[in-house]
């Protein structure tokens, strides 16, 4: 499994919700990528913070990729993009 891949798996590894066969993949993956290693402690983090906010609301999954798009490039040092 290559970096892409990982970025369209990687909501379901974090949410338990992968195959077996993607599972074992991106374990695999993860070990070997430090950038995605980080990437998915930064979504784990943000998880976690969501979660234990009082008010919860759902957010749709344009929104959380905006969102995610922002804290990669703030993370990257790069400016948001509009």
């Amino acid at each position: 499994m290559d970096c892409k891949k990982i970025q369209d798996v990687i909501f379901n590894f974090v949410y338990g919700e992968s195959s077996e066969a993607e599972l074992l993949a991106t374990r695999d993956h993860l070990e070997k990528c430090g950038d995605c290693a980080r990437e998915k402690q930064v979504i784990e983090k943000l998880l976690d913070k969501i979660k234990n906010c009082e008010a919860q609301e759902t957010v749709t999954e344009d929104c959380r990729d905006r969102m995610l798009s922002k804290i990669k490039n703030s993370l990257a040092g790069e400016e948001p993009a509009s």
